[in-house]
C-alpha cells in the first residue's frame, strides 16, 4: 500500500492535525467556568411549561482561542476555588444529574410534586468575537422559575484550547490557520498555513547556517533552494542526483504547492479549497518530521505519523 493511501486511511480514523498539535504542545486541556445570567421568556399567565433561552457570554480573560468543547455541565449554587484550584459547587436547591443521558441537566421536585428542569442543550464558541453561546431549556411554570434565580448558575465545560505558552511563531500561525480552516475561510487559512511552513523553513535554515562556509550565504538562497537544502541536509546528505524516497516525495509536494501559492499571491488563482489548506498542513508535518526524525523511507515517515497517537 502506498504512503499516500496509508496516510488517507489513517486520516479517516484519526484527527491527524489535532494529534500533531498536541504533540507540539500547541493544544492543552482546560476547564472553563462561565457565569450565566438566566432569564425566562414565559408568558405572563404562567401556564406555559417549556421555554428556551439563548445566552451569550464573553470568554474569561485568561482564554484566547478555543479549539473544541469536549464536554459541559450546568452547575447551580456557589462557585469557589479551593487550594488545589479545583472547581467546587454547592447545590442548595438542585442535585446535578450528570450521567451519560442527563449531562448538563439540573432537576428539582417542589413540595407540590411539580418537577422543574433546567438544562443546557448546546454550547458553541466564536473565537473572533471571543464569545460562548449557550442554549438553555427550562421546563416548568413561571412561578417555579423564581427560586432558580436566587443562586448563580455556571456552565462548566472541558475544552481543548490554544496553549499560549508555546513561543514558536509558526505555532501561532498553525493555530490561527486551522481555526480559519474550521470556519471554511480557506483563502486566509491557506496563506497562514503556508506562512507557518515558511517560518519553519527559515528557522531551520538559521539553525544550520554555521555548518556551511560563510561564502555560501544560505540565508539568502531562494525559498525553493532552502527547502531543498534542508531536505538534503537532514535526510543523510543524499545528493540531488541520487533518488531519495522521502526527500523527493516532500520536495515534489512542495513545488506543486509553492506554484499554487504564488498563483494565489499574484491573483492568478482564487479557488482555494479545503484540500489546499490540508496540503499545507501535511507539508508542514512532513518537513517537521524530516528535520527532527530524519526518516529514510516513506514507511519511516508514515510510522512517525502513526506514532503521534
Amino acid at each position: 500500500m502506498s504512503f499516500t493511501r496509508n496516510l488517507n486511511v489513517f486520516k479517516k480514523s484519526n484527527d491527524l492535525y489535532s494529534l500533531f498539535f498536541v504533540h507540539l504542545s500547541l493544544f492543552k486541556k482546560e476547564t472553563v467556568v462561565i457565569e450565566c445570567s438566566l432569564d425566562t421568556n414565559h408568558t405572563n399567565d404562567g401556564r406555559e411549561r417549556n421555554t428556551a433561552s439563548i445566552i451569550v457570554e464573553p470568554y474569561p480573560q485568561t482564554l484566547d482561542t478555543i479549539v473544541s468543547i469536549d464536554s459541559y455541565a450546568l452547575e447551580h449554587g456557589l462557585y469557589v476555588v479551593d487550594d488545589d484550584n479545583t472547581c467546587l459547587f454547592s447545590h442548595p436547591d438542585f442535585s446535578a444529574l450528570l450521567d451519560d443521558n442527563l449531562y448538563g441537566v439540573l432537576r428539582n421536585t417542589f413540595n407540590d410534586g411539580i418537577e422543574v428542569e433546567l438544562s443546557v442543550e448546546d454550547v458553541s464558541f466564536d473565537n473572533y468575537r471571543k464569545q460562548v453561546t449557550m442554549n438553555f431549556k427550562f421546563t416548568g411554570e413561571v412561578n417555579d422559575f423564581s427560586p432558580l434565580v436566587d443562586y448563580k448558575y455556571y456552565v462548566c465545560f472541558g475544552a481543548t484550547v490554544h496553549n499560549a505558552s508555546n513561543s514558536n511563531y509558526w505555532g501561532k500561525l498553525l493555530i490561527d490557520g486551522r481555526s480559519l480552516l474550521s470556519e471554511e475561510r480557506y483563502d486566509l487559512s491557506f496563506l497562514l498555513l503556508f506562512s507557518a511552513f515558511d517560518n519553519l523553513v527559515t528557522l531551520s535554515i538559521e539553525a544550520i547556517r554555521g555548518k556551511f562556509f560563510s561564502e555560501l550565504d544560505i540565508l539568502h538562497l531562494s525559498f525553493g533552494s532552502k527547502v531543498s537544502l534542508l531536505l538534503n541536509y537532514y535526510l543523510s546528505g543524499v545528493p540531488t542526483t541520487v533518488a531519495h524516497p522521502v526527500r523527493d516525495f516532500i520536495y515534489n509536494n512542495f513545488t506543486e504547492l509553492y506554484d499554487f501559492r504564488n498563483a494565489v499571491a499574484h491573483g492568478l488563482e482564487r479557488n482555494i479549497t479545503k484540500d489546499n489548506c490540508e496540503q499545507c498542513l501535511d507539508l508542514f508535518i512532513f518537513m517537521y518530521i524530516s528535520v527532527n526524525e530524519k526518516p529514510q523511507t516513506q514507511a519511516d515517515l508514515y510510522n512517525c505519523i502513526r506514532s503521534l497517537k
